[in-house]
């Protein structure tokens, strides 16, 4: 196996190890007795050749789930979430209906015509299948179900999309993940075929990402790129974006108005991992300190790690919420809000930008504190006790002159005309791909 390849799967191995993944790993696992008996399976069977092939199946299903695009555009992209997903919606907008054509990740695609050729192909090359199975077999040792797991999806897409991309005319390929397999699987095979790679971020990142390792890297703004370098080397150009979302200005007047005994509504936007036992005595709270005419809580929009019981956890009909369970666009509930609670979530870059003060409690989620230095570099106010939440504090710290250009460091396009970021980052595409 190519040392570029293991480079790939030694990203995601190291990436699904960390602690966070896992602790979401395992609340999922807690929820679903499908995912519960296969990662009691791979645990009896140890790490014998029969779990090798258990989570080899993984990779299986990622190889056979793929489907093709019809077009010739210069670009070939991939991705498997919405927020992935409006990235490359956008770029689209800047470069042209055409320019992007997109692979589809589809379960289904196994029983179609398409999937039956691909395994045909893949069964046609027993030297390949031995080397991959060598391969996950190494990395299913270390005893980590889901990264064996993801270790073999990353080479069931790795093996899929080569061939792929080798007959498509793309120049260039784009992601908008640097770990997650379908995005290393497409990347890596663009190097094995000497065809540049781009990314482009859809938040904000957490530290102690894997090196910044494409040809170009489109980032919110100067804060993403330190992020990067503080781990090593970065390679290719960099252009920078702006953080998702509309701009307009900052409005603490909803905050203003409530310190003087006018009426405030709140928004609390939860995040993906929270203590669902502690989330409603904490809205109980709120709703006692602040007495909010609006008490909007907008759910995760990731449904899986979602109890049924949701309702009830938030005691929803007890405190008179209004429920937003994620569908709708973010600003859409945020402009019914005069300032917004929540944890650790770049939804504080795309909030703020829209001119809504957000507020960071750590006991809105299980996420370490202060997971993407908001609060240590001053561009989010943090609220120890939201139940003594001050209107009046929150609206001093976002109308300080000096905040404007601390958020500048994290979203590039603040102040500024979005069009001039846009016209950098489209240059830079066309010139990578030629067109």
């Amino acid at each position: 196996m190519k040392t570029a390849l293991l480079k790939a799967l030694r990203t995601v191995r190291n990436k699904d190890a960390w602690s966070f993944r896992q602790a979401v790993f395992r609340d999922l696992a807690s929820r679903k007795p499908a995912v519960r008996a296969a990662v009691g399976a791979h645990r009896a069977l140890g790490a014998s050749r029969a779990s090798t092939l258990l989570v080899s199946t993984y990779g299986l299903s990622s190889y056979l789930g793929v489907r093709a695009p019809d077009g010739g555009a210069p670009v070939l992209a991939v991705n498997a979430y919405r927020n992935e997903e409006r990235q490359l919606d956008w770029l689209t907008g800047l470069l042209g209906e055409g320019a992007i054509d997109r692979i589809a990740l589809d379960p289904t695609a196994a029983l179609s015509r398409e999937g039956l050729a691909a395994l045909a192909a893949l069964l046609a090359h027993p030297g390949d299948l031995r080397r991959a199975l060598r391969v996950i077999h190494r990395f299913n040792a270390e005893g980590n179900f889901l990264v064996s797991c993801r270790v073999a999806s990353t080479l069931g897409y790795y093996l899929r999309l080569k061939p792929l991309l080798a007959a498509h005319p793309a120049r260039v390929t784009l992601v908008s993940s640097d770990t997650n397999p379908y995005a290393m699987g497409l990347s890596y095979a663009a190097r094995a075929l000497g065809r540049p790679t781009i990314y482009v971020t859809h938040g904000h990142i957490p530290d102690g990402p894997p090196p910044l390792d494409f040809d170009l890297s489109i980032l919110d703004g100067p804060a993403v790129l330190r992020v990067y370098e503080d781990m090593g080397p970065t390679r290719g150009a960099v252009v920078y974006k702006g953080a998702e979302g509309d701009q307009r200005p900052m409005d603490t007047s909803g905050l203003r108005a409530a310190a003087r005994g006018g009426e405030l509504n709140v928004g609390v936007f939860l995040s993906l991992m929270l203590d669902w036992d502690t989330i409603g005595p904490l809205l109980r709270a709120v709703r006692e300190r602040l007495n909010p005419a609006r008490l909007l809580v907008r759910l995760h929009p990731n449904r899986i790690i979602r109890p049924d019981d949701y309702r009830a956890r938030l005691l929803a009909d007890e405190l008179g919420l209004e429920i937003s369970t994620g569908d709708s666009v973010l600003l859409a509930d945020a402009e019914r809000c005069d300032v917004v609670l929540t944890g650790n979530s770049s939804c504080h870059l795309t909030l703020l930008k829209y001119g809504v003060p957000t507020v960071y409690s750590r006991r809105l989620d299980t996420v370490p504190h202060d997971f993407y230095r908001f609060i240590s570099e001053r561009m989010v106010i943090e609220a120890a006790q939201l139940d003594a939440l001050d209107p009046a504090a929150v609206a001093d710290f976002y109308d300080d002159p000096g905040w404007a250009a601390r958020f500048a460091f994290f979203d590039a396009s603040y102040g500024r005309a979005q069009s001039e970021l846009d016209a950098v980052v489209a240059e830079a595409v066309r010139a990578l791909a030629g067109f």
